[in-house]
């Protein structure tokens, strides 16, 4: 008498197709989905309007961005650095400026202006000075 063969428990295998031997079906995998990277909407250029400790109101442009910070430059000449989630905070839109702020704003163009021509200006001649240092081999 021959022993009892034992049976295999639970479902059987199932059988490789023919595309998946030569390992094009994705079959058992999951899709990767592409996800698009947020890109923040650029604040550069917007006008904040920031009450400080000594109760005066100053108005800025964001002028720059960098790691994560905007630099924000006030009518008085100062600057300051701010994180986005602070910066959305201070914004003030369009519909907001009046009379006065409108002419504070035409002021503040105007100063940020002067000090953009100057950097560029200072930038030029160091970028000349680096010439004439290597032509001259000093």
């Amino acid at each position: 008498m021959e022993g009892k063969v034992a049976r295999p428990r639970g479902r059987p295998r199932k059988r490789p197709r023919a595309e998946d031997q030569n390992g094009v079906s994705n079959r058992g995998k999951r899709p990767v989905l592409e996800i698009k990277p947020a890109v923040p909407r650029s604040l550069l250029g917007s006008y904040v309007l920031k009450e400080f400790d000594d109760s005066r109101v100053s108005l800025g442009k964001v002028v720059s961005y960098s790691s994560g910070l905007y630099i924000v430059e006030y009518e008085d000449g100062c600057f300051e650095d701010l994180k986005t989630c602070y910066l959305r905070k201070l914004i003030i839109g369009d519909g907001y400026f009046d009379d006065e702020l409108r002419c504070r704003r035409g002021k503040l163009d105007h100063l940020v202006m002067k000090k953009e021509e100057k950097k560029k200006t200072v930038n030029e001649i160091e970028a000349l000075v680096q010439k004439s240092v290597k032509i001259a081999g000093i």
